[in-house]
């Protein structure tokens, strides 16, 4: 079945409902989200910037939380 001209199960697909959904979480996070939630999306985030260098969304998104959540060492 195709659906706006793609087969369903396309990687992109699922590379953009899990891209969506992590910044989703991470826009939550930041407004209503506690350090345990933060550094979990962080590193989650992180891992994301690994596999997608030039995701400028994600990257940014990244930026704000830890703006908001500086690390404490």
């Amino acid at each position: 079945m195709r659906f706006f001209g793609r087969d369903f199960g396309d990687r992109g697909d699922h590379e953009a409902a899990a891209r969506h959904r992590l910044f989703v979480r991470m826009m939550k996070a930041k407004d209503f989200g506690d350090r345990r939630d933060v550094d979990r999306l962080l590193v989650e985030a992180t891992r994301w910037m690994k596999a997608h260098p030039y995701d400028a969304v994600i990257h940014e998104a990244r930026d704000q939380l830890r703006a908001r959540f500086p690390p404490t060492r």
